[in-house]
């Protein structure tokens, strides 16, 4: 069993949505606690001692994944399913990286963060707004404006006959 601090010493404040604070004084109270208590450990085993890892996995974990039908899903995986959820809320880089206790944005976006279909979905309509003029599903007034001056820069200067020719696509 291994108890103390985050790894590279380094200890960091975030904020918690409301829901979850209640969640966590609810799971305190149980136990006779309060968030004032602030040396008590969250989860504890059933002796109030802190948690053997491989008790709890065998306990919780497992039983908990295989009842969602998701029996090969690491506890590891919580931690890149929240990067990516920051990534694909468009929280930014430098704020992920300090809530997920990196030290190095390349770790946050290189090792934490996965590609979305939905994220891949709403850069095709961006980009098709974008470099086409085409107005995305679901316009944002700002990408849209944005999107009809570049349209109008990319057929005033003739740019996609340049690039048409480039690639050897010739009226």
């Amino acid at each position: 069993m291994i108890t103390g601090g985050p790894k590279w010493n380094s200890h960091r404040t975030i904020a918690a949505p409301a829901p979850l604070l209640e969640l966590l004084a609810t799971t305190l109270r149980r136990r006779g606690l309060t968030g004032a208590d602030q040396d008590a450990l969250v989860f504890v085993g059933p002796d109030g001692k802190p948690l053997n890892y491989a008790n709890w996995r065998q306990r919780a974990w497992m039983p908990a994944c295989k009842a969602v039908g998701l029996t090969d899903l690491k506890f590891q995986a919580l931690r890149t399913a929240n990067t990516t959820a920051m990534v694909a809320l468009a929280v930014d880089v430098k704020t992920a990286q300090t809530r997920a206790g990196h030290r190095n944005a390349k770790t946050t976006l290189h090792i934490y963060a996965r590609p979305t279909a939905t994220a891949d979905r709403e850069a095709a309509a961006k980009l098709g707004a974008w470099f086409l003029g085409k107005p995305a599903a679901e316009p944002d007034e700002h990408l849209a404006d944005r999107a009809s001056r570049s349209h109008a820069r990319w057929t005033r200067d003739g740019l996609r006959d340049r690039l048409r020719n480039r690639s050897g696509n010739r009226r």
